[in-house]
C-alpha cells in the first residue's frame, strides 16, 4: 500500500465506495479472518481514512492499465472534484 496521491488523476477514477465495500470486493474481509496481522491493516487503513476524509469529501477506487497483467490500482479521496489523496494497493 503505497502513496500514488501524485499519480491518480481523474480519468483514472472507475466509482466511489466505501470502505467496507472495497474491503468485500478484494475479499480482505474474507482472507482477514482469522489473521490479525491483516486484520490490523485494514483497522490502520480505516483509521488514515477517517483523519484524512473531511465532510463532503468522496472515496473512489482508481485502475490504470488495460491488460490484466499491467495493471494498478487503489483507493482515493476526492476532494472538489480533485484526487486529493490515494493509495496503490495493488500491481499485475
Amino acid at each position: 500500500m503505497s502513496d500514488a496521491t501524485q499519480h491518480v488523476t481523474a480519468p483514472m477514477l472507475q466509482h466511489r465506495t466505501t470502505l467496507d465495500e472495497y474491503f468485500h470486493k478484494w475479499e480482505y474481509d474474507r482472507f482477514a479472518e482469522g489473521n490479525p496481522r491483516l486484520q490490523k491493516k485494514m483497522a490502520d487503513r480505516g483509521n488514515q481514512l477517517h483523519e484524512l476524509m473531511q465532510e463532503n469529501d468522496e472515496l473512489w477506487e482508481w485502475l490504470v492499465g488495460t491488460e490484466a497483467f499491467s495493471q494498478a490500482g487503489g483507493l482515493a479521496v476526492v476532494r472538489d472534484g480533485q484526487v486529493f489523496w490515494a493509495c496503490c494497493d495493488w500491481r499485475s
